[in-house]
């Protein structure tokens, strides 16, 4: 039996997950804002709204799982928009 590349499952999840980033940003595109943008902005919604937090920069970070100088750089971004 020869294996082909679509029989190993790492390919099939870069794949899949390449799919997916691709359908993300297409329906984000119409809304101008980047996958990025969307996690923290929702990451935001749900620990204000959900968690009753007022998060710092580090905390939406820390919850979105994002670096956070980039988190830095992204929310200056958002609020410039």
């Amino acid at each position: 039996m020869t294996l082909q590349p679509g029989d190993s499952p790492g390919l099939l999840l870069w794949r899949a997950t390449l799919r997916w980033q691709r359908a993300v940003a297409a329906a984000l595109k119409p809304l101008n804002l980047t996958h990025v943008q969307f996690v923290l902005l929702a990451s935001t919604w749900w620990l204000t709204s959900v968690a009753g937090e007022t998060p710092s920069q580090r905390r939406l970070a820390e919850h979105a799982g994002t670096d956070p100088m980039m988190t830095s750089q992204v929310v200056r971004t958002l609020e410039g928009k």
